[in-house]
């Protein structure tokens, strides 16, 4: 083996290890569309469940937010993926429908924490998505216009969401 070998491996390795890096940070239309759409459904049927179900007048508000909120977003997302020839999914995903499954077998103060402990990490996942989305150059122009115009509204859902779940926390009640 030539003196050349182990450095030609190295920057192979290299070049793989970067590559593989990239394509964590990119994704298709079609991926976008699937996760935003699908997590989009379970807002709204999550949010008109606690709408219904919660006592906590602030539940209801946020809950009633997140509906008009992801109502709207899920109908220009849908425009915009037709337009683009994207299919749309129609239906929760089997996580997705675990979870309204456990949050309908509760209720009381129970329901409301684990109603907005969801809505955090949720609203965790959409802003990693959605910044994802909006930096990447893969995806059509339309989709990360969508992406940035939606992000300031999920991270305004997931402070909100971030808040109550401290106000509802049965350790800050203990304390009063």
């Amino acid at each position: 083996m030539s003196s050349r070998g182990p450095i030609i491996v190295c920057f192979g390795l290299a070049g793989m290890v970067a590559t593989a890096a990239w394509a964590a940070t990119q994704m298709s239309a079609t991926t976008f569309v699937q996760k935003a759409a699908t997590d989009g459904m379970a807002e709204v049927e999550l949010a008109t469940a606690a709408t219904k179900k919660s006592g906590n007048p602030a539940v209801k508000a946020y809950a009633q937010m997140l509906v008009d909120d992801h109502t709207k977003a899920n109908e220009q997302l849908t425009g915009i993926a037709k337009k683009d020839g994207i299919a749309v999914p129609t239906a929760l995903t089997a996580e997705q429908k675990a979870m309204a499954g456990k949050l309908s077998a509760k209720s009381g103060a129970a329901f409301d924490r684990a109603y907005i402990a969801g809505m955090v990490k949720d609203h965790e996942k959409a802003v990693a998505l959605f910044k994802t989305a909006a930096a990447d150059g893969q995806i059509n122009a339309d989709l990360r216009a969508f992406a940035k115009d939606t992000l300031p509204t999920l991270e305004q859902h997931l402070k909100a969401a971030q808040h109550l779940h401290n106000e509802l926390s049965p350790q800050r009640h203990s304390a009063r």
